[in-house]
């Protein structure tokens, strides 16, 4: 439906840089020598790294004070995504940057020490 595509086409049409994330199975490939195992758990270390990365990235802009937008609709239009960009590769997310026209309201955080979640036997 094109009322879900709208807002992703409207990242996508508004963002100074825009970031296809392909995994090139390089991990999966190799691992594919052995058991089956070692397959399904490369499989699971490439996605796992990919989205590190991609938090890495969205992590960096924002202390940046630039906007950014982890997209994942547009997987659904991969096949032609890859046709246009002449990629063989899995597409495995969309990614937009840029500065914000305007800015964003953001909720308000509760402060760590008030949340119980402690990182040292200290309690601090």
């Amino acid at each position: 439906p094109g009322f879900m595509f709208l807002p992703t086409i409207t990242a996508i049409n508004g963002a100074g840089l825009i970031i296809f994330v392909y995994n090139t199975d390089s991990f999966s490939d190799f691992s594919v020598k052995f058991n089956k195992d070692y397959l399904t758990n490369a499989k699971i270390a490439e996605i796992s790294a990919i989205a590190a990365s991609i938090q890495n990235m969205l992590l960096v802009a924002e202390d940046s004070e630039i906007g950014s937008c982890w997209l994942n609709l547009p997987l659904f239009c991969k096949k032609e995504i890859g046709a246009f960009l002449k990629k063989k590769e899995e597409l495995s997310a969309v990614l937009t940057f840029g500065y914000p026209q305007q800015k964003g309201n953001r909720s308000t955080r509760t402060p760590l020490k008030e949340t119980g979640i402690y990182f040292n036997k200290n309690g601090k």
